[in-house]
């Protein structure tokens, strides 16, 4: 399977029957993620929050498989890279698709899985409204600059608290503006345990991956699973 580096393909265009565009990240790589349709873009905002990520490629190579004795290529939508070495290939589909594309996406796990790397399909189901919102709003306050004494601030409270804390606890313990919170947060500075919910009670941490194969917590992260190979 190929190695990508940056993304290796034609830039996207307006076209008048898609969404399409790019997602700019440049606090975390030097070019920007592309996107052909709405879902796409809510996995992007989501993976960007994810705090062991380390880079995100739309489209990175072609894989070719046999079907019905007939060689045929399929394109990934991302592979995303993880801080630990680990990495996963996704593919961003409504979950009303999925069936029709089943041969060519379990033979697409079959290749990659004889390359040891893990493939998984995510639907409109995982990247739900609320959850995109979430990441959304975080990722307004990831852009920009904050005080450099705040994660400063954050880490040495939540060090006294083995590590963390709950949200309403941080603000109230370190005086910190929430949009500063979320900012480190967005930075990979700061986590929290998942999108489904930003409120008071929600945890905060200080990131520690204590295992490898980030790629593992990335898909439990978002609530998805393996796609098995075919049989």
């Amino acid at each position: 399977m190929p190695n990508p580096g940056q993304p290796a393909r034609r830039i996207v265009s307006r076209s008048p029957h898609r969404s399409v565009g790019i997602v700019s990240c440049s606090w975390l790589q030097s070019w920007g993620i592309e996107y052909e349709s709405q879902l796409e873009r809510r996995f992007i905002q989501c993976a960007l929050v994810f705090p062991f990520l380390h880079s995100v490629i739309h489209q990175p190579f072609k894989i070719s498989y046999l079907h019905e004795g007939q060689e045929r290529q399929y394109t990934p939508d991302f592979i995303c890279n993880f801080t630990d070495g680990s990495r996963v290939v996704i593919e961003v589909k409504p979950k009303a698709f999925v069936p029709k594309h089943q041969p060519t996406l379990s033979a697409a796990a079959t290749v990659l899985g004889s390359s040891g790397v893990p493939f998984s399909v995510c639907t409109d189901k995982e990247l739900g409204k609320s959850i995109a919102t979430n990441a959304a709003t975080i990722l307004r306050y990831t852009r920009g600059a904050i005080p450099h004494t705040a994660l400063g601030s954050c880490v040495a409270f939540l060090a006294e608290r083995r590590g963390s804390a709950s949200l309403a606890e941080l603000l109230l313990g370190t005086g910190i503006p929430l949009n500063d919170v979320l900012h480190l947060i967005g930075r990979h500075s700061l986590s929290i345990p998942s999108l489904s919910d930003i409120n008071p009670t929600v945890t905060v941490s200080i990131p520690q991956l204590e295992m490898q194969h980030a790629y593992i917590l990335f898909l439990d992260w978002l609530g998805l699973a393996e796609w098995p190979a075919a049989t």
